[in-house]
């Protein structure tokens, strides 16, 4: 995937030099963090054009294919207050709706029914500020900051369990493990597991002024996709566009 982004740049369609609007190494990594068996695909999502207001238009498609889901991320990257995935796999069916490419007036995007199978639980957590805007570098620095604290104490817990620790470009996610069916008892349990680590950080957080978002349990959840640009609002008076990235994989330490 790395080795495409190289060959686009050097064509001329996309430029990666810096300052650059996003980073091939962890669009790599954050692309196979999704699942590409023969049943199911991937949907890519971009909200919030900046050129032509964040209301204007949901873009979105479906891939079976990561370097053309790469590519497009890549193209969209800082054009848009954020290109995202689904972090659990939709059915295959849905490829059909914009196949291998993205389609900028999409009417459909996945659903929670439309969700193959649990891959992952996510952890949320972002900056107290007001909407619409980028957080600052001190912002930022503690709600990172937080979900590492989080993710130490998961690991520890369960060794076994994949844990990713990221930077969404305006706070900090969390990635856990969780494989099980797509159906309500998964839903309850992911429900549960997120309102327990809030209640247990909940000094922490408090202290920080760091939100963790409870209601991410559902199937079909977006997520920053990790190497791409987080851009929301205007970046003066400290609000910051960043880069998103993974900062540590426990199925890659030692």
């Amino acid at each position: 995937i790395i080795s495409r982004l190289a060959d686009k740049e050097a064509s001329g369609n996309i430029s990666m030099e810096q300052p650059c609007n996003f980073d091939a190494n962890n669009l790599a990594e954050a692309i196979m963090l999704l699942d590409w068996s023969d049943d199911t695909c991937n949907e890519l999502r971009c909200l919030g054009n900046r050129n032509l207001g964040w209301k204007h238009a949901t873009i979105s498609g479906y891939f079976t294919d990561p370097g053309l889901m790469i590519d497009a991320a890549a193209k969209w990257s800082g054009r848009v207050e954020g290109v995202y995935v689904v972090l659990n796999p939709p059915i295959r069916r849905l490829l059909a709706r914009s196949a291998n490419r993205l389609n900028p007036y999409a009417k459909h995007t996945t659903k929670d029914s439309e969700v193959a199978r649990r891959r992952w639980l996510f952890v949320d957590l972002d900056p107290t500020r007001p909407a619409g805007l980028s957080s600052t570098d001190e912002e930022h620095e503690r709600a990172v900051q937080c979900a590492r604290r989080i993710f130490d104490d998961l690991h520890a817990r369960d060794p076994g369990k994949r844990l990713v620790l990221a930077s969404s470009g305006n706070g900090g996610h969390i990635l856990a493990e969780f494989n099980y069916p797509n159906d309500d008892t998964a839903t309850a349990r992911a429900q549960h597991v997120l309102v327990a680590i809030a209640n247990q950080f909940s000094d922490l957080l408090t202290h920080n002024g760091i939100e963790l978002d409870t209601t991410t349990h559902n199937a079909a959840r977006l997520c920053k996709l990790y190497g791409t640009m987080a851009c929301k609002g205007d970046p003066i008076d400290g609000n910051v566009h960043r880069l998103s990235r993974i900062l540590e994989d426990t199925d890659v330490r030692g």
